[in-house]
Formats: structure tokens, sequence, C-alpha cells
């Protein structure tokens, strides 16, 4: 284990690191249990062991204080939310890559330690896709893991790269816009479950939904009130019947 000392001092380096690259010096660094989006990182141990796994999670930090938003498309399938917020890592990931020299680096490592531990039944869209979009953006040299899906989706990724790859890099300074197009591209890799819009795509059709479902509740009333009327007039005729019959002698 470090000295105190020595911890304190990597800490510090890192939390300077980090407020830097984020150019946010009121940035709060802690350390603990491993949130990055909480800007949490483990604790320090052995530099030689874990010390370049923190640079690049402190860079991680940095990067989702200074690109990340909560401004996602959404989905009722929890699968594809999840891989659209996973990828809006890789986004913030790739502006800081394209600005960061170092940054890129350390990422690049960080990537690849996760690619090399990746399990060959695990789900691996958001990884294929994060690996296809720093390999073109970046032209980062990244082996592949041993897994048939990761290498089916991979070929997927490919056919659809002229379509997607010129539209992802172009909307990377938005969260939304970048999601929108992630949407698109999961549907054509078929990864999407169904043919739902997302939420806020769905405001529209919703309220022209509801105006129907008010519109037809609105003639039913109506129809409604007209069979009362006519049944009101049926008895009232009814009524003038029975009082014009002659009365019958015994």
């Amino acid at each position: 284990m470090l000295e105190k000392s020595d911890k304190q001092t990597i800490k510090d380096a890192l939390a300077a690191s980090a407020k830097a690259i984020s150019e946010d010096t009121e940035l709060n660094v802690n350390f603990g249990i491993e949130n990055l989006r909480q800007s949490s990182l483990p604790e320090p141990l052995q530099p030689v062991k874990n010390f370049n796994d923190l640079r690049a999670k402190s860079d991680q930090v940095a990067l989702i204080n200074k690109y990340s938003s909560d401004n996602l498309f959404t989905h009722r399938d929890a699968k594809v939310n999840e891989i659209i917020k996973d990828l809006d890592l890789t986004r913030v990931e790739l502006l800081g890559s394209k600005k960061f020299l170092g940054v890129s680096k350390n990422l690049e490592f960080l990537f690849q330690k996760n690619i090399n531990s990746l399990d060959a039944n695990e789900d691996s869209s958001s990884v294929a896709i994060s690996h296809w979009l720093r390999s073109e953006l970046l032209g980062q040299e990244l082996g592949r893991p041993d897994s048939k899906k990761f290498e089916d989706l991979y070929e997927k990724l490919i056919s659809f790269q002229e379509k997607y790859l010129g539209q992802l890099e172009e909307s990377l300074e938005s969260s939304l816009d970048f999601s929108k197009v992630i949407f698109s591209l999961l549907k054509d890799l078929e990864i999407s479950v169904d043919e739902q819009q997302p939420e806020e795509e769905n405001d529209e059709k919703n309220e022209e939904e509801n105006e129907d479902e008010s519109s037809e509740e609105e003639n039913q009333e109506e129809e409604e009130e007209t069979d009362s009327e006519d049944g009101q007039s049926d008895e009232q005729d009814l009524s003038l019947i029975h009082i014009s019959e002659p009365t019958r002698p015994y």
C-alpha cells in the first residue's frame, strides 16, 4: 500500500488534471467508490498497477463534466436507452480525444483494456459501435475481442458506414442530435426491439391520439343525447295515443 502522503499526492495530481481539462476550477473529484458521472474515482493503490487506469478515468470525469448532457432520446426499451447512454460517453471521449492528444492516448489504453476483458457471450453492441467510431474518427488501431457476436455486428456497422459515420461526426457537439443518429443506427442494426420513435418524437402523435379520443367521446355523448331525446319523443307520442283513445263502455 502507498503511504498516505503519496496517495494524497496522486489524488491531488488527478484532481488538478481533471479541473484543467474540464476548464472547471470548481470541479470536486472524490475518491472511494467509482462513479464517473458523480466525479468519483477509485482509491489509488499501487502506481505501477492502477495509476494508468486512474489517469484515464480522471480524464473521463473531466470530459463528462465538460461535454455530457442528459438531453438524450429515450425509448421504452431499456436496452436501447442503456446503449444510447453508453455511447454518449463515447461521444464526450471523442470530443476530448480530438482536442487533447494525451487524453486520447489515456482513453485508448483504457478502452483496449476493457476490450480485452470482454466476455464472448456478453452483449457487445455499445462496445462494437464505440470501437468502430474510435477507429474511424480517431484512427486508433484497436484489437478486437474473440467474439462472433462482436464480429457480426462490426460487419453490419461497416455496411452502414457511408450512411451514418458523417452524421455522427457532425453531431458530436450535441448530445441530442448524436443520440438521434444513434437511435436510427440501432434500428438499421436491428438492435431496437420495435419501430417506436423516441418519446420526444411521439409528443405530437400522442396529442393527436388524445384529440381523436376526445372527439370520439364527444360524438358518443351527442349520439346518447340524441337517442335520449328520441326516446322522450316516443314516450310523448305514446302518451298522446293513450289519451286520444275513446272510452269503451263496460
